[in-house]
């Protein structure tokens, strides 16, 4: 489940219940355990969310070998970025409700829980 993949079929693969599983994956136990696990990457992590931010930037002006735009890479750099966008907006929404936020205002939450930590 930390890797990503859905509860349903972490289950499956571990021969226990889909319902005890996401139990146990929501245990307030469980969430400050990752919690901890990516306060104390904090950092590292900043860094690399900066890296990947840069490569998806590179992606959206791919040129392709003869120098043409490449449409497929550019769209996949794009459906990152929405990724990443709508990632951070779900968190958001578990946290406080259904909400917009900027991209200023998502950095305050996130330096704010940090700091709290």
């Amino acid at each position: 489940m930390a890797a990503g993949k859905p509860i349903a079929d972490v289950a499956r693969e571990k021969g226990i219940s889909r319902s005890w599983a996401s139990r146990e994956a929501n245990a307030p136990e469980t969430r400050l355990m990752i919690e901890r696990m990516l306060d104390a990457r904090a950092e590292r992590f900043d860094g690399l969310v900066d890296k990947a931010l840069d490569v998806i930037e590179g992606g959206l002006g791919a040129k392709g070998a003869r120098g043409r735009p490449d449409h497929k890479v550019r769209l996949l750099a794009t459906k990152r970025v929405i990724e990443m966008a709508l990632a951070g907006r779900r968190y958001l929404d578990e946290q406080t409700g259904p909400s917009t936020v900027t991209y200023q205002q998502f950095l305050t939450i996130y330096e704010q829980r940090r700091a709290a930590a």
